[in-house]
C-alpha cells in the first residue's frame, strides 16, 4: 500500500506529464501556424510579382528595376527586400536554435527550476 505522500507525488507527476504534453502540442501548433503563414506569404508574393513587375517596368526591361518591384522608387524597394531578408534570417536562426536545444535534450528550457 502506498502512503499519502507517495500518492500525492504520483498525482503531481501525472499532472506535470499532462502539462508537458499540452505545451508540446501548443508549440507544435504555433510552429505549424507560423510555417503556414510564411508559406502563404511567399506564395502570394510570388503570384503578385509578375503584375508588379509589369506595372513597374512597362517595356519589360527586366534587370534595370529588379529592386523596385515592391515599391515605386528603387531605393525603397531595396530597403523592403533587405528588411524581408533580415527578418527571414532571424526566423531561420531562431528555428535552428530551438532545434539544437531540442536535440540536446533541453526541451523544457523555458521552464523554471522549482
Amino acid at each position: 500500500m502506498r502512503t499519502n505522500e507517495e500518492l500525492l507525488s504520483a498525482v503531481h507527476a501525472r499532472a506535470e506529464a499532462r502539462a508537458r504534453v499540452r505545451r508540446r502540442r501548443r508549440i507544435a501548433l504555433m510552429g505549424s501556424g507560423a510555417a503556414a503563414c510564411a508559406m502563404a506569404l511567399i506564395v502570394l508574393m510570388a503570384r503578385a510579382m509578375p503584375a508588379l513587375h509589369e506595372r513597374a517596368v512597362p517595356g519589360g526591361e527586366g534587370a534595370l528595376l529588379q529592386g523596385s518591384i515592391l515599391a515605386d522608387s528603387g531605393a525603397l524597394g531595396y530597403a523592403v527586400v533587405g528588411i524581408v531578408a533580415f527578418l527571414l534570417g532571424v526566423a531561420v536562426t531562431l528555428f535552428c536554435v530551438l532545434l539544437k536545444r531540442r536535440r540536446d535534450g533541453e526541451e523544457e528550457w523555458h521552464d523554471r527550476e522549482r
